[in-house]
Parts: C-alpha cells; sequence; structure tokens
C-alpha cells in the first residue's frame, strides 16, 4: 500500500548546537486502518492521533480538546468526500505502550561515546513495550542489514541481542534497515469482534530509527565485495519507506539522528510523512532525553474509530483534519490517506502464478510466449477474452519492460492486449472493468500498493481471470500485507541466497526449473527445463497439487525445490 503524503502544517525541526532539538505543537494522525466488521460487513476506520505539546511531549490522552473531522472518497483524493457523522465516532484511551516495536540501529562509529546510553535508552523502550504484552525485533544498520532478534517477548533474548551492538566501520544501508524493520512487525491484522474492541488494538506501535550518518548503501551501490555482503537483492529509496504497512494499517517511523552527519533533512520527512516524530541529538549526552521522549511517542493513546455511512470494498481515501487546543495554543492539521478495504476472497474466476521474469535471457523466447498465451487461455472465462496487462509501479527498474514483452507476446497470439502502467497508490476496481483476463506485473520486486491486490480479487471474484507474475510476488513490499489469497504460498523468504549459493540478477549461482505435465498451460512442454539466473522467492505452496513448475540449485542433488508456476480455480 503507498500512501498519499501527509499534508502537514506544523515546523520540523532542524539540527542546531543544543543537545536535543524538538518540534512545536502538533496533532498528526499515524497507523490508520481500515477492516470490515465481522458481524454486519460493516465497513471500520481507525486512526491513533499523536498530540504533542511546543516543548515537544506527548499531551495525554483527555488532555486539551481535540477534535477530528473525517470525510471518505471511493473514487480518488479530489472527492467527492463524504462526512462522516461525529455521532458516529469513537474514541479510546489505551494503555501504553500497547502493540509491538521494531529498533532498527545505525552505529557506524561516527560519533563515540554512546553505545551505552543508546543500549539503555533502547533497553527501557523494550522493557516497556514488553510490559505492556507487545514484542520488538532489533535489527543492526552496516553495509548491509543484519537481524540481531526477530519480533519477540523474550526479554533476555533482546538483552543480548542490544549486547551484540558495536562500533563497526562500513556502509550505511538505513533505508533497507527500515524496510526489514518493518518486516519483522508482519503483515496480518487482527480480527476485533466490535468497533471498540478494533479502536482499542492498534496492533503495531512502529519502527524506531537510530542513525549517526546516512544513507549510502540501500541500492548496493557501493564499491566492495558483494559476495561478502551481498545483501537482499532489494533496492530502497527513501520515498519507498512513505507508505509502509504493518498489522493492517500504516507504519509510524520515529527517527533520531545524532551528530553533525546525518541526513536532517530525509530523517525528517520520513517522520513527518508517517505521521511519527523526528528528534535530533547534538552530542551523546542527549541519547537517554531521545530514547524518553520516543517511547512517549510510540505510546501514544488517543485512539479515534467509526463505522463508515456504506460498507466499502477495495480503495478508500480517508481526509482527517485534527484540531487540539489546551486554551491558549490551537494546532489545526490535515492529510488526505489512500487505504484498502477488503474484498471478496471466493473466486468465480481462475488463476495462474508464475514466479518468473518472463524476458529473463536464459528462458527461451518461444517456451515464455506459449506459456504466456497458455496461461491466459487457460484463466480466461470466454473463447477470446480481451486482456489487460498491467505493470506495477513499483518495479525500480529492474526488467521494467518485461510487461511490455509479455504484452506483444499475447498480441502475436492473436489476442486484444492493453497496457496499463500502475500509478503511485495503486490500481482500482474501475481500471479493469471490461476486460476478461488481467496479467498483473512486476518483475524483479514485491508489489506494495494493497489496493491494487485488493482489487484483483475482487475482479477473480467477480469471474475474470488473473494471471500473477513476477519472482518477488510471493510477498509484499515491507511484508506489509498478505499475497497467500492470490499466491496461495506461504513466503519464507526472496530467494537471493538460496542452498547455500547467491543467485541475483544473472549474478552467482543459478536455478533450475523444470515444468511437469498434465496441465493445459503446459501443454507441449511437458518435463522441459531451463536455467534462471535471479532470485525466486522460496515459498510454500499452501496446495501442493496446484504447482505445475518447481525450481531447484542448478547442478545440485540435495537441495530443495520451491514452486514456480500455479493454477487454481473454483
Amino acid at each position: 500500500m503507498r500512501w498519499l503524503p501527509l499534508l502537514l502544517v506544523a515546523c520540523q525541526a532542524t539540527p542546531d548546537d543544543a543537545d536535543l532539538t524538538v518540534p512545536t505543537a502538533r496533532a498528526t494522525v499515524q497507523r490508520i486502518r481500515a477492516t470490515t466488521a465481522p458481524t454486519d460487513g460493516a465497513t471500520w476506520v481507525g486512526m491513533t492521533v499523536l498530540v504533542t505539546d511546543a516543548a515537544g511531549d506527548v499531551v495525554p490522552c483527555g488532555q486539551g480538546t481535540l477534535t477530528v473531522d473525517v470525510a471518505v472518497s471511493t473514487v480518488g483524493d479530489a472527492g467527492p468526500w463524504t462526512p462522516v457523522d461525529g455521532a458516529s465516532v469513537t474514541r479510546v484511551c489505551t494503555d501504553e505502550p500497547t502493540g509491538d516495536v521494531a529498533l532498527v540501529v545505525d552505529n557506524s562509529g561516527s560519533e563515540d561515546g554512546f553505545l551505552d546510553p543508546l543500549r539503555e535508552g533502547a533497553t527501557e523502550l523494550v522493557g516497556d513495550v514488553l510490559a505492556a504484552g507487545g514484542r520488538a525485533s532489533l535489527a543492526r544498520v552496516s553495509t548491509n542489514v543484519d537481524v540481531l532478534s526477530p519480533l519477540t517477548d523474550d526479554g533476555a533474548a533482546l538483552d543480548a541481542a542490544l549486547d551484540e551492538l558495536h562500533i563497526a566501520n562500513g556502509w550505511t544501508a538505513l533505508w533497507d534497515g527500515v524496510r526489514v524493520g518493518n518486516e519483522s512487525l508482519g503483515g496480518a491484522g487482527e480480527v476485533a469482534p466490535d468497533l471498540e474492541s478494533f479502536c482499542a488494538s492498534p496492533g503495531r506501535l512502529g519502527v524506531v530509527v537510530f542513525t549517526d550518518g546516512q544513507d549510502n548503501n540501500s541500492a548496493d551501490e557501493q564499491d566492495y565485495d558483494h559476495d561478502a555482503y551481498p545483501g537482499d537483492g532489494l533496492d530502497t529509496r527513501l520515498e519507498d519507506l512513505y507508505g509502509l504497512r504493518s498489522g493492517g494499517a500504516s507504519t509510524p517511523i520515529y527517527t533520531i539522528g545524532l551528530g553533525d552527519d546525518v541526513d536532517a533533512a530525509a530523517l525528517s520527512a520520513l517522520a513527518d510523512q508517517t505521521g511519527a516524530r523526528y528528534l535530533h541529538v547534538g552530542d551523546a549526552a542527549g541519547v537517554p532525553d531521545a530514547w524518553a521522549l520516543v517511547r512517549d511517542y510510540v505510546g501514544a493513546n488517543e485512539q479515534v474509530c467509526m463505522e463508515l455511512p456504506e460498507a466499502v470494498c477495495g480503495d478508500l481515501w480517508i481526509s482527517v483534519t485534527t484540531t487540539w487546543t489546551d486554551g491558549d495554543e490551537t494546532v489545526t492539521q490535515s492529510s488526505v490517506q489512500r487505504t484498502s478495504v477488503g474484498c471478496p476472497v471466493d473466486a468465480t474466476g481462475r488463476t495462474a502464478v508464475m514466479l518468473l521474469t518472463m524476458s529473463t535471457p536464459t528462458l527461451p523466447t518461444d517456451l515464455g510466449a506459449s506459456l504466456a498465451a497458455q496461461a491466459v487461455a487457460w484463466t480466461s472465462p470466454v473463447a477470446e477474452p480481451r486482456v489487460l496487462v498491467v505493470r506495477d509501479e513499483n518495479h525500480h527498474d529492474e526488467f521494467d519492460g518485461d510487461p511490455d514483452v509479455i504484452a506483444g507476446w499475447l498480441y502475436d497470439a492473436g489476442l486484444e492486449v492493453v497496457r496499463l502502467d500502475e500509478e503511485d497508490g495503486g490500481i482500482g476496481v474501475d481500471d479493469l472493468t471490461g476486460f476478461d483476463v488481467v496479467w498483473y506485473s512486476n518483475p524483479g520486486y514485491p508489489p506494495d500498493d494493497e489496493s491494487s491486490i485488493q482489487a484483483l480479487l475482487a475482479f477473480r471474484a467477480d469471474g475474470g481471470g488473473l494471471v500473477l507474475q513476477g519472482d518477488d510476488m510471493a510477498w509484499s513490499w515491507g511484508d506489509g500485507f498478505s499475497m497467500t489469497d492470490l499466491s496461495h504460498v506461504d513466503f519464507i523468504d526472496n530467494g537471493t541466497n538460496f542452498c547455500g549459493e547467491r543467485t541475483d540478477n544473472l549474478e552467482g549461482a543459478y536455478y533450475e526449473v523444470t515444468l511437469g505435465a498434465g496441465h493445459p498451460i503446459l501443454a507441449g512442454h511437458e518435463g522441459q527445463s531451463f536455467l534462471y539466473g535471479d532470485d525466486i522467492d522460496t515459498s510454500v505452496a499452501v496446495t501442493p497439487d496446484e504447482v505445475l513448475a518447481t525450481a531447484t540449485l542448478a547442478g545440485s542433488d540435495d537441495c530443495d525445490t520451491v514452486p514456480v508456476i500455479l493454477a487454481y480455480g473454483p
């Protein structure tokens, strides 16, 4: 899911000579989420409101006067807007801090003497989270990202992980670290029995980032031994982090920058765009105060929820204006954000899943063209389908011509084909109207827009045929939402390192893909195999009988296999 940027009017913090720079009074929304009520199918919307005073301290829930005005649209960020009746709004003050938090720490060594206060502050935050029944994870950032602890409620394990933090010079893959931190939180949301319970369970506290430097290697762009430090094969840009989601909600990303070498503008933008806060620390003496403030921020306990006038499936735009006053000072801020609401998953249409970049040079062109045409023919509900080929905008220019190659193959097969480039924010149901088959492609990256996935589910539920294609299609960007309803596989990792070997972008080892038999998609190619030199998501099929082709490490007799092509239908 990619959110539209928050339209904030508060001043932003910038570094100065003080030990700790804090923002002026602000009232921002975060953890925005929407779901379908389990009983009557109504649509619920929830959000956390973080109010901070002129000193940067959290204003406790109930102190001062907070007004939240909400309007919704199902057609776009320009409206028309339907106001939400204030009488339907529920406000809940929750205990703090409730939920899970991911710590991402860059301690590359540009500042000395901060490790002890860093560990102390992080330990206190983790202790508060665990005491409230939450969990925490820890990732250390250097040339690559090292996950020191997955999400856990084991305090001893987290203490041991914090003890592993040490100064080590290297490049800084900070944006990769933020993405990996979000992945640790998981994408599955919780089902609440009623609106008040939904409101009181925001689920995830967010990501807390500490850095004494700035990102310079999230695209693996530096000159070093890439075999020794291979990364995960995914390049992450700052703007890729603005729309991260976890647990069904937008993820707030709190940032702390230490010293004069940090990219304050980027850290501030990252926090602002996600409804969080950025703190600048002038020297090591200010680190404990920064962590104390962040502990308060992630524990923000003003929850606002509502039931919409009409049930929604798919795209939903939410316009929120928050006004807070204590009688002396009044702060008003507005934002427009895009989310999506779950659509029916019971399919009346067929789906083919192809975890491949189709235009890779090691896949014979005639084989790729034949598999593509036969996949469309099998999924189509009609004899002469009208096909829409969509390129996910989160492709990062990796094999970005792949959808054009596929569209050309289908056109040469005599089909009516239309190409559509997905825009930032995803596609909607209306984009798919009038087509019999949708081919949704991201050649080398996970999709990032949950609204697109919900639109595809709705299209398939109405009887449309679907082809889901790309070697990272088993999961979502930042693992922010589940792809299992479409992919029919459970994701493990993105396969850059498989069976002890690195395989990525035609460098290193290769996979060998082997086709099965007995299915129309494979007709004329039963048992055929070919080499594949990019990563293929490591996953496990939910239903093994749906797997038509598998891959393993080329030349190996003792490596596991992973599903590559699947087909299923009602």
